[in-house]
């Protein structure tokens, strides 16, 4: 587990921008060796375990607009916190795929613009 804080900025999630908090941070807590309690803890946690289960949580929390903050208030876990935040986000409902639907139907490319700011468009409905 590395001891020192990343010399970058993460994205806090505020709502809008899960698709890359959610890249940024696995990316973070793969550098600093704390996924692996994120995505798949141990049945019984060592004190090593404990430890990079808090530090996975802390580094998580610390990157939530304050706004997000009452999703994972009460969670010590940091698999649950993930998940928490995750599920809060995903909506797999009929409405939320009527309103992706009618999102998207209306989307063409526009005369002069590039192919790739177009499917960037589209990318971003879909996160």
């Amino acid at each position: 587990m590395a001891a020192s804080a990343p010399n970058f900025q993460l994205p806090r999630l505020n709502g809008q921008n899960l698709l890359a908090w959610e890249v940024k941070l696995h990316m973070v807590l793969m550098q600093q060796d704390l996924w692996e309690i994120v995505n798949n803890p141990p049945a019984c946690f060592t004190n090593e375990d404990v430890k990079k289960n808090q530090c996975a949580l802390s580094t998580k929390t610390l990157c939530l607009e304050d706004s997000q903050l009452s999703l994972v208030r009460k969670l010590e876990s940091a698999q649950r916190c993930w998940k928490a935040l995750l599920a809060a986000r995903v909506r797999n409902t009929v409405s939320s795929q009527v309103t992706l639907m009618r999102q998207l139907y209306p989307m063409w490319l526009e005369a002069g613009e590039s192919v790739t700011n177009h499917l960037d468009k589209m990318v971003h409905l879909f996160s």
